[in-house]
């Protein structure tokens, strides 16, 4: 399960998807991660990251923070708007922070802290958001329904 970005740009939209899990809860969110910048299966949304978003590291810190340590070669590819900023952040937090990628080893994820080449988010992206601490999930960015499949 990994939310996208609905047709309309609007809001995240859940959609199902077939991730394969494994018994630790960090290479469930890698290969969510790795899902989310994959084309939608719902006509007219879009992944919430680009497809050339890569990451150098992901690795889960004890008392639930996520820590993912971006590569910088894919920010130009956001559009820098307060929307599509808090989209991508909040669909990458609110599907990463999903109980159903909790395995018994490890815990379940409680927030995600960005990294951009090991380094804190500077001022160039996000624009609009204030990526200095971890983030938590934030339930007012998604669409209550289902998107059509």
């Amino acid at each position: 399960p990994i939310y996208v970005i609905s047709a309309d740009g609007a809001a995240l939209v859940h959609e199902g998807r077939s991730i394969p899990f494994g018994e630790y809860t960090v290479d469930n969110c890698r290969a969510a991660l790795d899902e989310m910048t994959k084309p939608s299966q719902n006509v007219g949304c879009t992944p919430v990251l680009p497809q050339i978003a890569e990451y150098n590291a992901l690795f889960l810190m004890p008392g639930g923070e996520l820590v993912i340590d971006f590569k910088l070669t894919w920010q130009n590819a956001v559009p820098k708007s307060a929307s599509a900023e808090s989209l991508m952040i909040y669909g990458v937090v609110n599907t990463l922070t999903q109980a159903a990628l909790k395995k018994a080893i490890r815990e379940q994820v409680k927030s995600v802290r960005f990294l951009f080449e090991g380094q804190a988010p500077t001022d160039l992206f996000p624009v609009h958001l204030d990526l200095s601490r971890p983030i938590t999930p934030d339930p007012q960015w998604i669409r209550k329904v289902e998107a059509a499949q």
